[in-house]
């Protein structure tokens, strides 16, 4: 791996709602990749526990964390939106506040899209934690399957480029299809989907998810 000086940015979007309890294993997740050349971008949307607070104080520790503090709950659209907007990245990396990523998750995302210009969106494996651990068997992420149910998390590696081509996350998908809506528009647009085989995203599972609404 080249070093921090050589390697393209990668922008982790961590949006946050309420889930102050499972936030700092995510952003610790990106702190600690093996891919060096990384800014977090962490987006409080308006939570009412001490998500602020927790936040705060890894932004204080960590000098690649970028902070915003939202005083009006808007929304997990919104709140990716507004981290992507703010991106100084190549790439993009959208990771839930209870969600966490192997060290080498960037690492290896990054090096298929460096070496292949044809695929836009690039996934791992999904080992799913907290009240079960078991690996998740999701169909392979490609048009015949995506267009049918949407088998890609929303923690997949893409070129910030990419994105604001086809027009990012649509504000009117408030009903919890926003990713399902953005795999299809990279589709629609020529882009080809990667799944890593290995089990690199650990999805967490819980009682009262939350998402950031």
């Amino acid at each position: 791996m080249d070093t921090k000086n050589n390697q393209k940015k990668v922008s982790v979007i961590i949006p946050c709602f309420n889930q102050g309890g499972f936030v700092e294993d995510a952003v610790l997740s990106a702190v600690n990749q093996t891919y060096k050349n990384i800014e977090i971008i962490c987006i409080n949307d308006a939570s009412t526990d001490n998500s602020s607070s927790v936040l705060k104080k890894l932004a204080d520790t960590y000098r690649n964390i970028v902070f915003f503090d939202e005083k009006e709950n808007r929304g997990v659209i919104y709140a990716r939106n507004l981290g992507i907007s703010a991106a100084t990245g190549d790439y993009i990396l959208p990771l839930d506040a209870d969600n966490k990523i192997e060290r080498t998750f960037i690492e290896k995302t990054v090096e298929v899209l460096e070496k292949n210009p044809d695929i836009g969106v690039v996934c791992s494996k999904v080992k799913i934690f907290g009240e079960e651990n078991k690996n998740w068997n999701l169909s392979e992420p490609e048009l015949k399957n995506i267009l049918y149910s949407n088998n890609v998390d929303n923690c997949a590696l893409f070129r910030k480029s990419d994105f604001l081509e086809i027009g990012g996350y649509k504000e009117y998908m408030q009903d919890g299809y926003e990713d399902w809506d953005l795999w299809l528009s990279f589709l629609e647009n020529g882009f080809k989907f990667h799944q890593i085989d290995e089990f690199l995203f650990n999805y967490r599972q819980y009682k009262e998810e939350s998402r950031t609404s």
